[in-house]
């Protein structure tokens, strides 16, 4: 609609184009009175059942003259609308089923995998730079992680912030390719699971030999669970408080 707006204003307004508010209600009225393709009705049949009668028809004499009551004639705009709006409906989605066919086949599908180095579509405006000349793609960032079919998680460097983007806004990155992060992670994480398994095999083990010795312990000395034998417990500092001196 702006683009349709744009362009009748381009050819109505002077070269000066400080007279577009002037020319602005009569360009509207030419718009509202013309058939979209997208609906098959002008705007001003789907808003008042009727289309609207310029200057010019009542000029020439051309006028609708109805002898119906107001109650035939509410009954019949309602009728009519209703009629119209129901074709609207069918004519939007042949329109929709249409312009998909047409995305559809200008559409190439694209995946990448974890691991792959990719440029991402950022476009940003710079002051004092022509943006016919800006570089529109950044990187290359890092596939880390894909989710679902067509979303996928990016990031810059290791330290860097990810970023969950889609898959119409990264490109292959064709340079020569970085140091992946992703290996040394996963290694990383592989080492700290099998760490992990020992210290908690070997602290099992400890209490399992702990458990016996005190058993066996506690056995020796006629079942006294309070026994310490030769083990000496450090003296616990105690906590100085400091009286205020009023309270002295």
């Amino acid at each position: 609609m702006h683009r349709t707006l744009n362009s009748a204003l381009a050819k109505v307004v002077t070269e000066s184009q400080r007279d577009w508010c002037e020319k602005l209600p009569f360009v509207m009225a030419a718009y509202r009175a013309s058939e979209h393709t997208s609906t098959g009705f002008s705007p001003n049949f789907l808003m008042f059942g009727r289309e609207v009668r310029a200057p010019v028809d009542l000029v020439l004499g051309e006028s609708e003259v109805s002898e119906t009551s107001v109650d035939d004639f509410a009954a019949e705009l309602i009728e009519r609308q209703r009629s119209a709006y129901q074709l609207v409906r069918d004519q939007l989605g042949r329109t929709a089923e249409r312009a998909k066919k047409y995305y559809d086949s200008r559409v190439r599908q694209k995946s990448f995998r974890p691991g792959e180095w990719v440029y991402y579509y950022c476009p940003r405006r710079r002051i004092g730079q022509s943006p016919k000349w800006t570089r529109f793609y950044s990187g290359p960032f890092l596939v880390e992680k894909a989710i679902g079919p067509v979303n996928y998680v990016i990031r810059r460097s290791r330290r860097a912030k990810p970023i969950v983007t889609h898959v119409d806004k990264l490109k292959p990155y064709m340079d020569e390719v970085p140091e992946s992060w992703l290996k040394e992670e996963s290694e990383n994480v592989n080492s700290t699971v099998s760490e992990d398994s020992r210290d908690r095999a070997a602290a099992e083990s400890s209490n399992r030999h702990g458990v016996h010795s005190r058993n066996s312990r506690d056995r020796s000395h006629g079942g006294d669970t309070n026994y310490q034998g030769n083990i000496e417990l450090p003296d616990r500092p105690r906590r100085t408080i400091r009286v205020p001196a009023r309270f002295r």
